[in-house]
């Protein structure tokens, strides 16, 4: 990966900066939960689809490389913040 990182977070298409500082911050904050990568993603563009319910502001960020543990999903639905 670029300089080191095991992975990168890009996205396909200029995305609105509102809204990708609003992705970036949910990315963080599950991230800090516990959750891969991949999760702390997907959690974070169903956040930002709440407000933004138009893919162009969520769909073009995708992760490439190393996605994360898996399986820690259930940190999140145990706390009553599971998203469906």
């Amino acid at each position: 990966m670029y300089a080191g990182s095991s992975s990168v977070i890009a996205s396909l298409w200029s995305v609105d900066d509102e809204a990708t500082e609003q992705l970036m911050v949910a990315f963080y904050t599950h991230l800090k939960v516990a959750l891969s990568k991949a999760e702390a993603l997907r959690h974070a563009q169903m956040d930002v689809r709440q407000k933004y319910p138009h893919p162009y502001y969520w769909a073009g960020f995708v992760l490439t490389g190393d996605p994360g543990q898996t399986g820690s999903s259930s940190l999140v639905a145990s706390s009553g913040n599971s998203r469906q």
